[in-house]
């Protein structure tokens, strides 16, 4: 996968090397977040429901502005607690 990242004005800025995504990002991101879920499954497994206040954002299944507005119920939640 190879993502361009331009400023506005469509300047370059970044270019992902080859398989970044694939042996630096995602493995990271696998090895920072296993613990969250069942057997350590990031993709298939379930939240650990031992966690409290965790939540699962399915974004797959929603809108960029629904998951926005969740965070934003949730985050104004949690401040006026």
């Amino acid at each position: 996968m190879l993502i361009d990242q331009s400023n506005p004005e469509g300047a370059f800025v970044w270019r992902d090397p080859p398989e970044y995504w694939e042996k630096i990002v995602w493995p990271a991101y696998v090895e920072g977040h296993r613990n969250l879920f069942v057997d350590g499954d990031v993709e298939n497994g379930g939240l650990r429901t031992e966690i409290n206040g965790l939540i699962l954002l399915e974004t797959l299944e929603t809108s960029m502005t629904e998951a926005v507005s969740r965070c934003c119920v949730v985050l104004k939640d949690v401040a006026e607690k």
